[in-house]
């Protein structure tokens, strides 16, 4: 079976904020499809991929988006959302959405997560 994968990774260190930065600075990598354990080095080359793809976002880039995203050209920049039916693989036991920091007698009001259903076996 061939699939493409998406890799979150928290860029609140690269751009240097702390833990307690209110704010999404999940960032999804995409790896181009591979064979999933298809064969014996089936795990090795997606592991080296998701390496390379990790590799290539360094913080000019996350700022360059941040850019795009408080401009009004959103034709400049290709950005991909994640709407297809890739694999998104995700460890968020780190990203503590209650160790925000807010001004005195800010607190949020809510914290959303969504988990869309596993279809399939």
């Amino acid at each position: 079976m061939r699939f493409s994968k998406r890799v979150p990774t928290d860029m609140r260190e690269t751009l240097g904020l702390d833990m307690g930065f209110f704010g999404n600075c999940m960032v999804y990598h995409k790896v181009p499809a591979w064979e999933c354990l298809g064969d014996q080095n089936g795990s090795s080359e997606a592991a080296f991929a998701i390496g390379e793809a990790m590799k290539k976002m360094e913080n000019k880039r996350i700022l360059d988006l941040i850019k795009w995203l408080e401009g009004d050209n959103f034709e400049s920049y290709s950005i991909s959302t994640i709407s297809s039916r890739d694999l998104i693989c995700a460890k968020l036991d780190n990203v503590e959405s209650n160790s925000t920091i807010f001004e005195k007698c800010c607190d949020p009001i809510q914290v959303s997560c969504y988990i869309e259903p596993v279809l399939g076996k």
